[in-house]
């Protein structure tokens, strides 16, 4: 603008011209002639719009909603853009809708919003146009329904006519973006991803955002066209650039983008970071782990204090081990704590029972067992440690075996050793009889010994306890060899093999097994034994000594005879005859007066059996009932 064609427009401003004082506002506004100054620009707008001047009103309306060289203030533009509209500025008309559509200062009202809608429509021209196009492809509340075809031909004839003059705006953006939309959707036309890429390019070329970031979606994901890096980080770029810096989920989609594109674009991502987005931050703590102590140390802190669990586990780790920053216990136990929040407290309690020191292991017990309530299985594999070697708490392997049994913990991939420990330490039973068969299976023979004993002890399966002592027979271990014998011989829990009986049986007596020496020299004598017994028949009334013995045709079988009491189970039991019996039975009642012991209560149970196959050869059915505090014996003479 010439010199004298400002001063010419200023003295007439000065005199009061609406026109010229709405000029001279825009000079000031757009820095035509004049450096850019709001202030000066809405001191002229307003002395225009005051004497009714439409396009002073629109840009004083305009001021006030972007808060352009005044105070941003909703209601103050919407009177402003009422007053323009009124008159029949599309522009008000358009941006007056926005405003009751979006409630910015005003109460919500969809009616309203339509209605300015629809007279800026009736204009006719591309801008109105365009709005409404927006409307009907969204929908606008419950007065105006979403109509995509509507919307469709809308876009179309608008493009079609602007497309001539090549004047791309970001307005016009919009039209091209909907109808990449269309075809990449493939409802209201058929898809087709060359044209998908052509209309998004348009979009993005006139500043479109979102065409901006799909672009780079279909090139980095190869989606229709041939994977292109270099292309995606260039529209993510462009998406930065555009002005997307206020929408948060669009900065996270461009950190992330720049990563997986170009890792090494460390600029763009610390713009990231400065603006907020915690991922780059904590990406910058990483990255410059070992380059810059410090500066890692500051990322790790921006978003660990924005609530990223990683970060403060990384804090905690760091002040904890002194690594590249002075150790301090204090601030490790609070970036720590500050982690439990997040719902990490398996990381504090493992902190404190590193510490050390009597309240630290309690502090860290008490964590643990708040993670491990939670389902952390890394808590309760520590926890399970706390209780097996007493650190922090008292051992308790009944509070170990909980966990293994109720945690989160995959018991197959559970230590060995560890399993073995525990095993040791209790009794086997229905509710952690899968922690012996995970043991057994891993081939520890005191499970497999365990296992064979409970199903053997509660007749409950037979054929599995037969497995149990083969599997630790096959090991080498003596009593199971034995009991291997034993089932086949009787033919307990397998086929009926004497032959191979005689074979497990020799196993065991080849390593000192007395019961197994015993067994094989009373082979012969038990056999003619029960010859003899079949060939008698029963007496009219069964005998019953006072002295322990049990009576049959003319022979009375004396116990301890029959079967000898090793001493140390003599001080556990008390062998008598109950006299309370029908005709043709007998009962012989063992009670164990102590449960404690689990060594001579193994010892009972097998001294049982003994008692049992005895029995069984001279004749007799025999049953047994087992119960927590001993066993029943019921013999039944046998008879033909």
């Amino acid at each position: 603008m010439e010199l004298d064609e400002l001063f010419g427009m200023v003295e007439k401003a000065l005199e009061g011209e609406p026109s010229a004082q709405y000029r001279l506002g825009d000079c000031f506004y757009n820095g035509i002639g004049v450096n850019v100054d709001f202030q000066k620009a809405c001191y002229w707008f307003e002395k225009a719009a005051e004497q009714g001047n439409i396009d002073a009103q629109y840009k004083l309306g305009l001021c006030y909603y972007h808060g352009n060289g005044l105070d941003k203030d909703y209601e103050k533009a919407r009177l402003w853009y009422e007053k323009a509209a009124e008159q029949g500025n599309e522009c008000s008309q358009i941006n007056l809708a926005g405003i009751y559509e979006k409630g910015e200062g005003v109460e919500r009202d969809y009616e309203k919003a339509a209605f300015w809608y629809k007279t800026a429509d009736e204009q006719g021209t591309f801008l109105s146009k365009s709005g409404w196009f927006s409307i009907v492809a969204n929908g606008l509340g419950d007065i105006i329904e979403k109509d995509s075809k509507r919307a469709l031909l809308l876009a179309v004839n608008a493009i079609k006519a602007i497309e001539p003059t090549k004047r791309y705006t970001k307005l016009y953006a919009l039209l091209f973006l909907h109808l990449g939309l269309e075809y990449e959707r493939g409802i209201l036309l058929k898809k087709d991803y060359e044209k998908v890429v052509y209309w998004y390019t348009k979009a993005a070329e006139a500043g479109n955002v979102s065409a901006q970031i799909s672009l780079s979606d279909i090139y980095y994901e190869g989606r229709g066209v041939k994977k292109n890096l270099e292309k995606a980080e260039y529209w993510i770029l462009k998406a930065q650039e555009s002005g997307c810096n206020d929408r948060t989920n669009t900065l996270k989609k461009i950190y992330s983008r720049i990563r997986n594109c170009r890792v090494d674009n460390i600029n763009w991502i610390i713009t990231c970071a400065e603006r907020g987005i915690v991922e780059a931050q904590y990406h910058l703590g990483w990255y410059y782990e070992g380059k810059d102590d410090e500066k890692s140390i500051y990322w790790y802190t921006k978003a660990a204090e924005q609530g990223d669990l990683l970060a403060q586990l990384e804090l905690g780790d760091r002040y904890g081990h002194g690594k590249g920053v002075e150790k301090n216990i204090d601030k490790a136990i609070y970036w720590y704590t500050k982690a439990t929040e997040q719902g990490d407290a398996c990381s504090l309690g493992c902190f404190y029972l590193e510490i050390g020191g009597a309240k630290n292991l309690e502090n860290g017990v008490y964590w643990l067992t708040k993670a491990a309530e939670d389902g952390d299985a890394r808590a309760q594999f520590r926890l399970i440690d706390c209780y097996l070697d007493g650190v922090g708490v008292e051992k308790d392997y009944k509070k170990a075996e909980y966990w293994l049994i109720n945690g989160a913990i995959d018991i197959y991939t559970f230590e060995i050793e560890k399993l073995k420990k525990l095993l040791h330490s209790l009794t086997i039973n229905f509710d952690n009889i899968k922690l012996f068969e995970n043991g057994g299976n891993r081939g520890l023979i005191e499970a497999q010994i365990n296992l064979a004993y409970f199903y053997a002890r509660t007749e409950l399966d037979k054929e599995k306890a037969f497995k149990w002592y083969k599997k630790a027979a096959e090991q080498g271990h003596m009593d199971a060899q034995y009991e291997v014998g034993r089932c086949f011989v009787l033919g307990i829990g397998t086929a009926k093999d004497i032959e191979e009986g005689k074979k497990w049986l020799n196993k065991a007596a080849d390593q000192g097994h007395k019961e197994a020496q015993r067994e094989l020299k009373e082979m012969n004598i038990t056999e003619e034994t029960v010859g003899e017994t079949k060939t008698q028949t029963s007496p009219p009334n069964n005998e019953i000594s006072t002295n322990n013995t049990i009576a049959t045709e003319n022979k009375h079988i004396t116990i301890p005879d029959v079967v000898p009491l090793p001493e140390d189970i003599r001080r556990y039991i008390d062998a008598e005859i109950s006299e309370n019996f029908r005709s043709k039975s007998a009962k012989w009642h063992y009670y164990v007066q102590s449960d404690e012991d689990l060594f001579f209560w193994k010892r009972l149970v097998q001294f049982t059996q003994r008692v049992k196959d005895v029995y069984e050869r001279k004749g007799f059915y025999v049953t047994i009932d087992s119960y927590k505090y001993g066993i029943d014996f019921k013999f039944l003479i046998k008879t033909d």
